[in-house]
């Protein structure tokens, strides 16, 4: 397994992301609740990783931990959109199965997700 943090900029917000990955399996997009950062799902999502044999991307909405800008729910709308724009355009998964997973206010984010992009996620 190896991960890195890093940053991905789209309309002039820089986000803070993390991508842990085996290169095996799935891709879950991964959208959490509003407390907290996203460090705080890392004992989670390695459980995560070691039963389900995927990778994960963690995106820290606009306004949280390290990302620039301001909550907003549109704002959050489009964080999830660049998450999954970005994953899409990776060479390193397989993009025919990136799997959204959302708690609380991300249960809502991936919902909204996924009812915009029903051709670009396993469902």
């Amino acid at each position: 397994m190896w991960r890195y943090s890093s940053n991905l900029y789209s309309s002039n917000i820089q986000y803070r992301f993390f991508f842990l990955a085996s290169r095996i399996g799935p891709t879950i997009l991964f959208f959490q609740e509003n407390a907290g950062n996203i460090a705080h799902r890392l004992e989670f999502v390695r459980i995560m990783m070691q039963r389900l044999q995927c990778n994960v991307f963690m995106l820290s909405y606009r306004g949280y931990g390290e990302s620039d800008g301001h909550p907003s729910q549109h704002g959050i709308i489009m964080d999830s959109q660049a998450a999954l724009d970005h994953l899409t355009q990776r060479k390193d998964i397989d993009t025919s199965r990136i799997v959204v997973f959302g708690r609380s206010l991300g249960g809502a984010v991936g919902a909204v997700l996924v009812k915009n992009n029903p051709d670009k996620l396993s469902i």
